[in-house]
């Protein structure tokens, strides 16, 4: 029978988090920054913004995962419960990226379509990578043990 993720499984999952949150930061947010070198520092690397992102990420869903998943009626984690917690995360991710914006990103002014735009771009990667940091956790040898 399967059973969770090992620790190694979810160090899998973290370093995806990490690399593709820190490739978004640097494709997708960099380039939309408005700023001139004379007038503004240098957008911060990419690597603490997608740091920043991992460990907002990390601290949030370990808090809500553990949450969720103690409430009885979602003990099961079937197919219907997975995708209610998913749903749940919509609301989580927007105070997420707009957290990583209002933190990391501050000096660099967005205007609002923009931000908006970055907010549901992010929203959308964070799920994408939920899907192959999860395959990963459950393929890579480590990452899932069975009894």
């Amino acid at each position: 029978m399967p059973a969770g993720p090992t620790e190694l499984g979810f160090v899998y999952f973290a370093t995806v988090k990490l690399v593709g949150y820190t490739a978004f930061c640097k494709w997708v947010i960099t380039p939309q920054l408005t700023y001139a070198a004379d007038s503004l520092p240098n957008p911060p690397s990419a690597w603490k913004a997608g740091a920043a992102r991992t460990l907002i990420g990390v601290g949030i869903g370990v808090v809500l995962g553990l949450a969720f998943w103690r409430v009885p009626y979602f003990a099961n984690h079937d197919f219907y419960d997975n995708g209610i917690f998913f749903l749940m995360l919509l609301p989580v991710r927007i105070g997420e990226w707009w957290l990583l914006l209002r933190w990391i990103y501050r000096d660099f002014p967005l205007g609002g379509g923009r931000r908006a735009a970055i907010i549901a771009e992010g929203i959308v990667a964070s799920f994408m990578l939920d899907l192959v940091g999860v395959f990963t956790a459950l393929v890579v040898p480590g990452g899932m043990w069975v009894c």
